[in-house]
């Protein structure tokens, strides 16, 4: 039987799909047809007798993977994948580079049996274990312009992608204080939408930009929730968070 799974939201074209259309997608194109789609999604899909994971083109939802035995396993964290039985072994090399880096790159994890889906690719999960594919590479372009029509563009291709988000009665944005969610906070402000602003304040000891995230959500007039964060609740949170 077909199914698929999905966490966010896919678009082909400018038609958002429920999971219905999705998987009626899907059976139509198989797994060259999440190379059509738009979005922030993560999804699973059995399909034509096959199953395959994927990933959206700039990983902006997660995805792991792993085997047990000769169980394919996957989910959107860690966590359920160690509840089912996948041993939790550390991966040092990626612990090391996620310290120098601030991430672990695709496929890696910090746990050697546990892999992430890239982004761009879809994963397909069969007999012989999982092989990964590419379907999206993204591209550097440079062109000669000013900076005044660099910033003209890019103004346009945020409203655009922020024109299409779907957002349905309230709506939480981050605001760290930096250009990019200052920007996209505007864009929605400016839709009409009912948003409210959310800032992590690790304390006054560290690096921040509250103040400016403050000054941004009182120029848009926007509702702003600073959440306080120490370290001792911040490790507190990792067990539950794994």
């Amino acid at each position: 039987e077909d199914w698929v799974v999905v966490s966010g939201w896919a678009r082909l074209a400018a038609r958002l799909l429920d999971a219905p259309a999705l998987l009626a997608h899907l059976q139509s194109r198989g797994a060259r047809g999440v190379a059509e789609l738009a979005g922030e999604f993560s999804l699973a899909a059995r399909v034509r007798g096959a199953t395959f994971v994927a990933r959206d083109r700039y990983g902006t939802r997660p995805l792991y993977h792993a085997l047990r035995g000769r169980a394919h396993l996957f989910a959107t964290s860690i966590g359920p994948l160690l509840s089912a039985g996948v041993p939790a072994v550390v991966d040092r090399h990626a612990v090391v580079t996620s310290l120098v880096l601030g991430y672990a790159p695709a496929p890696a994890t910090a746990l050697a049996r546990v892999r992430q889906v890239p982004p761009g690719h879809v994963v397909e999960l069969g007999a012989r274990g999982p092989i990964a594919r590419a379907y999206y590479a993204p591209r550097e372009r440079l062109a000669a312009r000013s900076m005044a029509d660099s910033a003209r563009a890019l103004d346009r291709a945020l409203t655009k992608a922020v024109a299409q988000t779907p957002a349905r009665g309230k709506v939480g944005a981050f605001l760290s204080g930096g250009l990019d969610s200052s920007l996209v906070l505007a864009r929605l402000a400016e839709r009409g939408e009912r948003v409210e602003a959310y800032t992590l304040h690790f304390g006054d000891a560290l690096p921040s930009e509250i103040r400016y995230a403050e000054a941004v959500a009182r120029h848009l007039h926007v509702r702003h929730h600073v959440l306080e964060l120490g370290a001792r609740a911040f490790c507190d949170a990792i067990d539950p968070a794994l």
